[in-house]
């Protein structure tokens, strides 16, 4: 399944907004197919200039080469259509 066609909220049970920024926000959230919890980033894409969308991009790209105890790991995205 592609990651448009996915529903962060049936895949996620969002517990609590843990903080705020000028994009967007981060949640933490419980996955409902094996429980544990992450901190989702849900990003408002279209705020964002196109310098922000390429770093965004890059942080994206970074983070799911990283892997290490100590660096939080990129797991997947979701897109969600404007409304």
């Amino acid at each position: 399944m592609s990651s448009d066609q996915k529903d962060v909220n049936k895949d996620y049970l969002f517990l609590t907004c843990i903080g705020a920024g000028s994009f967007g926000k981060v949640h933490k959230a419980q996955s409902r197919a094996t429980q544990k919890i992450y901190a989702i980033k849900e990003i408002d894409y279209a705020k964002m200039q196109e310098k922000e969308r390429k770093l965004l991009v890059h942080e994206c790209n970074t983070l799911k080469e990283m892997h290490h105890s100590h660096i939080v790991s990129y797991v997947d995205r979701y897109l969600e259509k404007s409304r």
